[in-house]
């Protein structure tokens, strides 16, 4: 991977739009975990455990769980966990397979590419695409016939919802990761760049999916509620957003269903509230970056408003 870096990270800015400095990051967290697990394999201790009966002795070990199905979704940390998985399983002796995302299927590709070449047999690590109600089908069949001994899920709380009770009935207890919208915080003694409201148009928050951490709301004190709102604006209505190859706040979105889904949820604002809490600023069209088409979306900066359960669930 190290040899690779730069191709690697090129080739995650193509597919998912991620802006070159931060695809650069992310190939290199790879490496960083990569060589932490390197030394974790001398480490995989049992313990030694106290009897009550003089003539016994208790210990633990570690045996591999066996075959595990991870299915992943095109997020930087999850594109990730792929890379660090592959010295873990190996190390602990557990084959496993590999569902990625469809939009991140070229970067899987590499990286599971990467470690055959390296010498992880490619039973070991198994690479398989597929779209979400065949993949489903697949789990299902796999667990009936004993085949998966571990599942790893990183995605909605929808689909999670699913897989867990697909493996409750047989017994086995997943991880799951689900997604969540967690907001930020914002009170009078933090500030964060050129002025409050600076941590929302970082580059670590302003991801429109090609992170885990991309910011959706932002809970301040109310004694600095204003200012914030006033630094956010300014600073996003001059964000250079689009062509990942530049210097920009963040790229394309992933897909054109997930602006149309920006606009659906400031449809569900404008039901409810009966207005505009800010006008947000248009996209522009779909655009070409190579061969491939993107397209944009401008973030929308929304005062406080109060909406109704449904609404608010969305």
């Amino acid at each position: 991977m190290e040899a690779n870096k730069q191709a690697l990270a090129a080739l995650v800015t193509r597919e998912i739009g991620k802006p070159a400095g931060e695809a650069l990051g992310e190939v290199q967290e790879i490496i960083d975990t990569c060589d932490f697990f390197l030394g974790e394999g001398r480490r995989l201790y049992g313990q030694t455990v106290p009897s009550e009966m003089p003539d016994k002795q208790l210990f633990t070990f570690r045996v591999p769980v066996g075959v595990a199905a991870v299915i992943t979704p095109a997020t930087s940390r999850s594109r990730c966990r792929p890379g660090t998985l592959v010295p873990r399983a190996a190390v602990a002796g557990t084959p496993w397979l590999w569902k990625p995302a469809e939009y991140a299927a070229a970067s899987a590709r590499a990286l599971a590419e990467l470690a055959w070449r390296a010498g992880v047999p490619a039973g070991v690590l198994n690479l398989v695409f597929a779209d979400g109600p065949a993949t489903y089908d697949g789990l299902e069949q796999a667990l009936a016939s004993g085949v998966v001994d571990k599942v790893g899920f990183t995605g909605s709380s929808a689909v999670g919802a699913r897989i867990g009770e697909l493996c409750g009935r047989h017994l086995q207890s997943p991880c799951l990761e689900l997604g969540w919208q967690e907001p930020d915080g914002g009170h009078p003694g933090r500030r964060a760049g050129p002025g409050r409201g600076g941590r929302a148009c970082s580059p670590g928050t302003a991801r429109p999916g090609s992170a885990v951490t991309s910011l959706g709301s932002v809970i301040v004190h109310a004694d600095v509620h204003d200012e914030f709102v006033a630094g956010s604006t300014a600073a996003l209505r001059v964000a250079r957003i689009g062509d990942p190859t530049q210097d920009v706040l963040y790229g394309p979105l992933l897909d054109e269903k997930f602006a149309d889904g920006f606009e659906k949820v400031l449809g569900w604002i404008t039901t409810t509230t009966g207005r505009w809490a800010r006008r947000r600023s248009v996209g522009s069209p779909p655009r070409r970056l190579g061969t491939a088409s993107w397209v944009t979306r401008r973030p929308a900066v929304l005062p406080p408003v109060v909406l109704d359960g449904s609404a608010t669930r969305r």
